[in-house]
């Protein structure tokens, strides 16, 4: 399925799921890109656009802080 979400973000040209800025989806899919590195880095690996978007998502202001402090989980 990551092809097709590859192919999702391409066509919005905004580097989000959404052609105008971040939805509900790009926080899922971010936390689910983090939960896959976890459990099958190769596989992420292959979709470097998969990672982008989850750093992009990250970046923003409204979670950067939240992200650097939080305690780590493994899920």
């Amino acid at each position: 399925m990551l092809p097709q979400f590859v192919k999702a973000l391409k066509k919005t040209g905004s580097g989000f799921f959404g052609k105008k800025g971040p939805t509900w989806v790009d926080f899922f899919f971010a936390n689910a890109t983090l939960t896959g590195k976890s459990f099958a880095p190769d596989v992420v690996a292959k979709y470097p656009e998969i990672g982008k978007h989850c750093a992009l998502v990250h970046s923003l202001p409204e979670l950067k802080s939240y992200l650097a402090t939080r305690k780590e989980t493994q899920f």
